[in-house]
């Protein structure tokens, strides 16, 4: 669908404010009519142009999780993470990471896994190089790869995730649930689309539409909530 048409279809149904969603790793840029809207983004992977955005405080987000794990006395942690996802967070968790790397003794220092696509063996090689004593990762297969490796969690290794959330609220979502309460941060979803809802809103009434001179940014705070796969 082209921009004009698109936008002629919301203008016909009086929709004057639209959100735009996180996009794929792919696409940067959309093609839209943005003065005749009041528009707010969610997340950073719209790159241009640079609307007022909400997304999760994701620096602070992963210094919280690695507070929790140090506060347990484990010393070798590793991260593993995409480069597409890495680019959509704005480098907030490896930028994290490394600030706390920076803090441990050299011989506690674990090397990011950080790449386009991970794969098992990938996965292995890094494990068995570095023995991490703790994983934080949203990879779903990491469960099942250290399974397959013989390793019990959290026994031998622990698993902390970075989209955790509330078990009452897990089955509004289908993010491949194992069945296992992986510990970690609620990125509070619903806390950020009713904050990017609410910037549309406030645009709205002081009739702001387009791009905006000055682009605002909106950080939501996360969790921690506990789980089965760390001691």
């Amino acid at each position: 669908m082209t921009a004009k048409r698109s936008c002629s279809i919301l203008q016909a149904r009086g929709i004057d404010g639209a959100v735009v969603s996180s996009l794929p790793d792919s696409m940067t840029t959309l093609d839209f009519k943005w003065e005749q809207f009041s528009v707010t983004a969610v997340g950073f992977s719209l790159k241009k142009p640079l609307l007022n955005s909400v997304d999760a405080a994701h620096f602070e987000n992963l210094s919280l999780a690695l507070a929790k794990i140090r506060k347990r006395k484990y010393k070798r942690v590793g991260l593993i993470e995409s480069s597409g996802t890495d680019i959509r967070m704005a480098h907030g968790w490896t930028g994290a990471f490394l600030v706390d790397q920076l803090s441990q003794p050299e011989v506690n220092r674990v090397p990011i896994l950080l790449q386009g696509e991970v794969t098992r063996d990938d996965f292995v090689d890094w494990f068995r190089t570095h023995q991490p004593e703790v994983i934080i990762s949203n990879e779903l297969p990491i469960i099942q790869w250290l399974n397959e490796m013989g390793l019990k969690l959290p026994d031998d290794v622990a698993h902390v995730r970075l989209d955790n959330m509330d078990p009452k609220r897990s089955h509004l979502y289908d993010w491949g649930f194992s069945g296992i309460w992986t510990p970690g941060i609620d990125q509070n979803p619903e806390l950020i689309g009713s904050a990017a809802i609410d910037m549309v809103v406030a645009q709205i009434h002081r009739q702001e539409k387009g791009v905006p001179p000055h682009q605002k940014m909106m950080l939501i705070k996360g969790v921690w909530r506990g789980g089965e796969t760390i001691k």
